[in-house]
């Protein structure tokens, strides 16, 4: 591990001194449209936080298409769909990945409707399992939509990921204003995904900060600009953890730096 990582160790170990008190922090990766490589960044993001010493639950919050089952090769015996169809109970949910990483998956060949109910019961009910963790990481599901807003009201976090495109730093910058006009008061913050180069990531950047500056008088800070490169495309095809099964990757300073974010607060 590197220094950022070295970083998340340090912070972690004196939030869990600060008067003895335990509080998870709870934060989602979100993205205004799909193929931003959100998932790639919760999954390897949450493991990199938990070999930095923090217990980590991963929450596969894509009700429609979920995915980071297949992205680890797991064959869950108990999804979040079980649970809504109360056939599973909370604690079934968890599935080991490392010893301080934990992930409820979900169900792709059951994505249906979910009511508001259902998913007030499920996230009232989270806190039995989720108290024993530092730190909450969901994956939701790309775009704005209910089930979206039902859980921002449960996070202290937002990680809205984004790549250099125009149109994907247009789609940043309506989740972002939806995030400020629906006053969740979450810690914002961006990812721009998939550089080319540090300059298209960094004016990508710009450009978002310009345009949430001018019409909306806000600012959301970059949390990571993470360049492109041929292990997250390698480990995607063979359904494994990059920073798992490639430490001595390049990307995994970049990852550990948005680790560090999560937990600096």
């Amino acid at each position: 591990m590197n220094g950022q990582a070295d970083r998340v160790v340090e912070l972690r170990r004196l939030q869990n001194n600060d008067a003895g008190k335990h509080d998870t922090v709870y934060a989602a990766f979100v993205s205004g449209k799909g193929g931003t490589g959100k998932s790639f960044l919760a999954l390897n993001t949450a493991y990199a936080l938990s070999v930095a010493g923090s217990k980590v639950l991963l929450v596969d919050y894509d009700l429609q298409s979920p995915n980071l089952h297949i992205m680890s090769n797991m064959f869950p015996l108990a999804s979040l769909h079980n649970y809504f169809q109360s056939s599973a109970l909370m604690e079934e949910l968890l599935h080991r990945i490392t010893p301080d990483l934990y992930c409820i998956y979900g169900d792709q060949q059951h994505a249906s409707e979910i009511s508001t109910s259902q998913m007030d019961q499920f996230f009232n009910a989270l806190p039995t399992i989720a108290d024993r963790f530092d730190i909450v990481i969901f994956d939701t599901g790309s775009g704005i939509h209910e089930s979206l807003s039902l859980a921002l009201r449960h996070m202290q976090m937002a990680v809205i990921v984004a790549n250099p495109e125009p149109t994907s730093v247009m789609d940043a910058y309506v989740m972002a204003k939806y995030l400020f006009q629906e006053d969740f008061k979450l810690e914002t913050s961006v990812v721009i995904n998939k550089c080319p180069s540090p300059s298209d990531g960094q004016t990508a950047y710009q450009n978002l900060s310009k345009a949430l500056s001018h019409f909306m008088k806000k600012k959301v800070e970059c949390a990571a600009l993470i360049p492109s490169h041929p292990d997250v495309y390698q480990s995607i095809m063979k359904q494994e953890l990059l920073l798992k099964d490639k430490p001595a990757s390049p990307m995994m300073r970049y990852i550990a730096a948005l680790a560090a974010q999560l937990v600096k607060g």
